[in-house]
């Protein structure tokens, strides 16, 4: 008799180095995915600081000032009694860099905005035009805190 059986299919080794690739290659993918979903809500952050001094503006053109002062992100101009677009991004600001370290202040003639960003890094905007990862040390003058950004 003569044996013609030929076995198809794959053994178990050959099923395990297959999964093991799959593995893998899903790894890397989700760790690249990861990295490009930092870098975006990073540039959302940027465009929603930029987008928050236009706000600011518009809130010193109605009333002459930058608000009665402060020394946190969830009083006026940032939040508060302020206009609903600058609430509605401070609060998208604040969500989106999920930090505690986030420093809001402003004097009445003045304000700055301080994030740490996603993956490390800090964004500074303030009233003079400046906007940029750099920034001068947070120091304490009476219940502001004043920071300083400087430009690119």
């Amino acid at each position: 008799m003569k044996n013609n059986s030929l076995q198809k299919g794959f053994t178990l080794i050959e099923l395990l180095v297959v999964i093991a690739i799959i593995a893998i290659l899903s790894a890397i993918t989700i760790v690249a995915l990861n990295s490009a979903r930092a870098k975006a809500i990073n540039g959302r952050v940027q465009s929603e600081m930029s987008d928050l001094g236009a706000q600011l503006e518009l809130y010193y053109d109605d009333n002459g000032n930058y608000g009665p002062g402060a020394n946190q992100c969830n009083q006026e101009p940032f939040s508060g009694g302020a206009t609903d677009d600058a609430t509605t991004l401070m609060t998208a600001i604040l969500k989106d860099t999920n930090t505690n370290s986030d420093t809001c202040a402003a004097n009445g003639q003045s304000w700055t905005v301080l994030v740490t960003l996603n993956g490390g890094g800090t964004w500074c905007s303030d009233s003079n035009g400046d906007s940029g990862p750099q920034y001068t040390s947070i120091t304490t003058n009476g219940q502001t805190n004043e920071v300083e950004c400087f430009p690119q």
